[in-house]
């Protein structure tokens, strides 16, 4: 379910963002008149299967590669700590999640992770896809085209991220990153005993978190490289209120049709970025009045 083409030109995309070209809930997921067939958890070992059409109730683990699923809700019962609604295992290269929609069910229980790619497969792919219920919503490397992700549920003691990888490499391009959280971030990439992040982030319409990005995030100096351009980041918008206990601010109404927190995230637009070598900040923009966003508060 392609989405059209990215409107450069307007404001107050995170209001409306399929006018604006961005993915939405209208522009994502199962497209709209598709017969699901109800089915139970599922495990794939064999190369090459598609799952289409399926309405799963349950898991989907995948061990073999090549394995798309299409046109499709994946929807366990529960929650919490340790849940997931897709595991890709060892040798589950080449997986493909495409026009479907992975979600938990409970705000308050949300899953762990909607897909769990910690065994780190490669080229794990994510199209026209809707992701949210979830709390880590994509745990791993993989790369995010036209997908919707939405960080709207948690359990005790969640890490709250759309997106999160560690010394790996993440390609988000043309999607809609959301996370409701005051942490951690839309896409964090982790360096903790993993090394560095190949983080490449183009085009995409992104709100809330702690901070907005994490590129390499517990490092001390240059590490893998960034590339982060021609995004959109939305802030709420009216009078701000700084919590000088917590280093976060917000708008004092809360979050509306502007966004998440005043500067993008609870502390920020990014953290834990360098500017050297390979790495690349440029033409990235802010939803209300397309003004430049800058690495701080203040250019």
């Amino acid at each position: 379910m392609a989405t059209a083409g990215v409107h450069h030109t307007e404001t107050g995309c995170f209001e409306h963002p399929a006018q604006c070209g961005y993915p939405a809930v209208s522009n994502t997921g199962v497209p709209p008149g598709t017969q699901l067939k109800k089915s139970g958890s599922i495990e794939v070992d064999d190369p090459g299967t598609v799952l289409t059409n399926l309405q799963v109730e349950g898991t989907v683990t995948v061990s073999a590669p090549d394995v798309t699923i299409r046109d499709s809700v994946i929807s366990p019962p529960d929650g919490g700590s340790g849940s997931f609604a897709i595991e890709l295992r060892e040798g589950a290269d080449d997986f493909t999640l495409e026009s479907s929609e992975v979600a938990g069910r409970d705000p308050r229980n949300g899953l762990e992770s909607a897909v769990w790619n910690h065994d780190g497969v490669r080229n794990a792919t994510a199209i026209d896809s809707y992701l949210h219920g979830c709390a880590d919503c994509w745990e791993g490397p993989g790369n995010f085209n036209r997908d919707l992700i939405v960080v709207d549920a948690s359990y005790p003691g969640s890490h709250d991220e759309d997106i999160y990888v560690c010394g790996g490499a993440v390609r988000v391009e043309h999607s809609t990153l959301i996370n409701r959280h005051d942490q951690t971030a839309t896409v964090f990439g982790d360096t903790s005993g993993c090394g560095g992040n190949h983080f490449v982030v183009t085009e995409n319409l992104l709100a809330g978190g702690g901070y907005v990005l994490y590129p390499q995030a517990n490092s001390d100096s240059s590490v893998g490289y960034m590339k982060v351009t021609r995004n959109r980041f939305a802030r709420c918008r009216g009078n701000h209120s700084h919590d000088p206990r917590s280093g976060g601010t917000e708008c004092s109404g809360g979050p509306n049709e502007s966004g998440i927190w005043a500067y993008g995230g609870y502390f920020g637009v990014a953290a834990y970025y360098y500017l050297d070598g390979r790495n690349v900040w440029k033409e990235n923009f802010w939803d209300d009045n397309l003004e430049p966003v800058c690495l701080q508060r203040h250019c």
